[in-house]
């Protein structure tokens, strides 16, 4: 699965693009096509517990940890969640246990910044 997305400031809204269902959706503006080189999202290849997929720079929110809201970053060559004051990343992987995912999106850096202040 190869997906992104990226913000779009002037219609304050993501656009995607990549393969998407097993059809490639493209971008049809050269200038977009550049911002999105720029400002792509990459999809980590995982979804959350209600089935959303997980992009860089979403929020999620732990029911079994402490702190509890996390942000997800691509550091170092792996997706990870971060957390507020905390320079130690964690590996997604973490948050998948045996007994099944336990994560849900709850926002993203663009539209709800404020869940980080959390």
């Amino acid at each position: 699965v190869s997906q992104s997305r990226y913000w779009n400031e002037r219609y304050n809204e993501f656009n995607y693009w990549g393969f998407i269902k097993n059809s490639f959706v493209g971008i049809n503006s050269s200038f977009i096509i550049e911002e999105a080189k720029q400002k792509s999202e990459q999809y980590i290849g995982m979804v959350d517990r209600n089935g959303k997929e997980i992009y860089e720079n979403d929020i999620i929110k732990s029911e079994i940890h402490n702190p509890s809201i996390f942000l997800i970053e691509f550091i170092e060559g792996a997706f990870c969640c971060t957390y507020k004051n905390c320079y130690m990343p964690i590996d997604i992987n973490h948050f998948y246990p045996s007994v099944g995912c336990q994560i849900e999106v709850v926002g993203n850096i663009h539209q709800t910044p404020q869940l980080m202040e959390i």
